[in-house]
């Protein structure tokens, strides 16, 4: 019976490993899923705004709208008006970083692509 008490020891710890195997190939699948119901979810938005968009091709509001903010068209007689946003604060943070060398390459650089 020594051999028999092996053999099904053998045979659990198989089981067990396949049903581990088993178990991390479900979670895999289940987070594949996940992913491909975010990706239908931004695919319908997407769709949704297009479908939007077709239908306000013939609005001739929308048109002036689309016009104005994307290709910065103007009517004859107006004044575009542009805001210049300020430096951020992290990049000049990392410019007050720099010093020694690392400042010098830094103006160096600028310089170059200021030449050309």
């Amino acid at each position: 019976m020594h051999g028999g008490g092996v053999a099904i020891l053998a045979i659990l710890v198989f089981l067990a490993v396949t049903n581990l195997k088993i178990y991390q190939k479900k979670t895999e699948y289940m987070q594949q899923i996940s992913n491909l119901k975010n990706q239908i979810k931004n695919l319908q938005e997407s769709n949704d705004k297009l479908e939007q968009g077709i239908k306000s091709a013939d609005d001739t509001r929308y048109i002036e709208k689309i016009a104005r903010e994307e290709l910065d068209l103007q009517k004859p007689g107006e004044q575009v008006v542009s805001f210049i946003m300020p430096k951020d604060n992290a990049e000049t943070k990392n410019e007050a970083d720099l010093n020694g060398f690392g400042a010098w390459l830094s103006g160096v650089w600028k310089w170059i692509q200021q030449a050309f």
